[in-house]
């Protein structure tokens, strides 16, 4: 990711070649942060601050699948938070995708192939989440603008 809204992919063996695909995901400006990946899932989960000029791809999260040659395109996305406003890199565990919009104040999951929202936080958080949320010992954490932890378990 680039703060240019360009995400870059590159083959590791010829990297001094250059990218071999490059998607103008978001405006330039504020697309920065980490993406996740999943082997299961063979997609690429990208953080999105701005929708993207064309229009193709929305804030929120994006999911991008590997195909034939190793490129990328999109199979999912989720138009959650505030469009043109910073987020939280997402996390992937047991087929689940967490992310945290930013000034909306809220963590979401989705289904890791689908894209299918599975939950999300409500108004329970009340501060922006900009760090990653933790998954461990089958819990959520997540951490927020308001200088608290938040801890989430699935409900019995």
């Amino acid at each position: 990711m680039n703060k240019t809204g360009k995400l870059f992919l590159y083959d590791r063996g010829t990297i001094g070649s250059g990218p071999t695909q490059t998607l103008q995901i978001s405006k330039a400006g504020v697309f920065i942060g980490v993406d996740a990946y999943s082997s299961v899932t063979n997609m690429l989960y990208v953080p999105n601050p701005n929708d993207s000029a064309s229009g193709t791809y929305k804030h929120g999260l994006v999911a991008l699948k590997f195909g034939t040659g190793c490129t990328l395109s999109l199979a999912w996305q989720a138009t959650v938070g505030v469009n043109k406003s910073s987020v939280a890199s997402p996390i992937v565990a047991n087929g689940v995708v967490y992310y945290g919009d930013g000034m909306k104040d809220q963590v979401f999951a989705f289904d890791a192939k689908t894209g299918v929202q599975l939950w999300n936080s409500g108004s329970t958080i009340t501060g922006s989440v900009y760090a990653t949320p933790t998954v461990a010992d089958g819990m959520l954490f997540a951490g927020a603008w308001d200088h608290k932890l938040y801890a989430f378990a699935p409900s019995s």
